[in-house]
């Protein structure tokens, strides 16, 4: 561990610092409400499958991107391009949101579309809709990282859908009916993206990144 925090405070390039901080707490952020979720959700009787699945996928995901995260600070030195990283744990992320909004689709698809529960199924579908246009969008920053202007507006696009797609989700975990302690985690949950939008934009444009 003493190792790893001595390359951590090594690192020279201020994006790799700014995207590690970003991952950093958006993991914290998921890690902290999915797995007291989870627990809720299996003792549930019948377990709550929905919140289960959505909660494993999330810590899953989670792990994969702490892993990466890890790999890459303690083999920055052999010069690994950081459009590559940064868009692969982009990706990795932006799945962690999309997947489990996806397991709501055959909700969405037989619910009532009337009164609160209409209101929440729309909330959801939009959500939805925003998180697979986050997910395309960093599959393509990522496949255009040869091209740095490429790369950095579809990053842009990507990192900006964050915003809207918080509000959406925010709002709507007032309309699922949860009780009171996992409605404030998941409303907590659901303002991790912010991390790495903000701190992505603060040095997306701030000049040429090294690819």
């Amino acid at each position: 561990m003493g190792k790893f925090y001595d390359k951590l405070t090594q690192l020279e390039s201020y994006e790799f610092k700014r995207a590690i901080l970003s991952f950093a707490i958006f993991d914290l952020i998921h890690l902290g409400c999915a797995i007291p979720s989870l627990i809720v959700a299996y003792s549930y009787n019948p377990i709550d499958a929905l919140m289960a699945a959505e909660c494993l996928v999330e810590i899953v995901l989670s792990l994969i991107l702490i892993a990466f995260i890890a790999v890459l600070v303690e083999h920055n030195d052999h010069g690994i391009p950081f459009g590559y990283a940064y868009g692969f744990a982009w990706l990795v992320a932006s799945s962690s949101l999309f997947i489990p909004l996806s397991f709501s689709l055959p909700e969405v698809l037989s619910g009532d579309w009337i009164g609160s529960e209409g209101i929440s199924l729309s909330l959801i579908s939009v959500s939805m809709g925003l998180s697979l246009l986050m997910l395309l969008t960093a599959a393509v920053a990522l496949l255009r990282c040869k091209n740095p202007r490429s790369w950095r507006i579809w990053t842009s696009i990507s990192l900006g859908l964050c915003f809207p797609l918080v509000i959406t989700t925010f709002a709507g975990e007032f309309f699922v009916g949860r009780e009171q302690p996992l409605t404030i985690l998941f409303c907590i949950r659901d303002l991790a993206p912010l991390a790495p939008a903000i701190l992505g934009f603060s040095f997306l444009w701030k000049k040429e990144s090294k690819q």
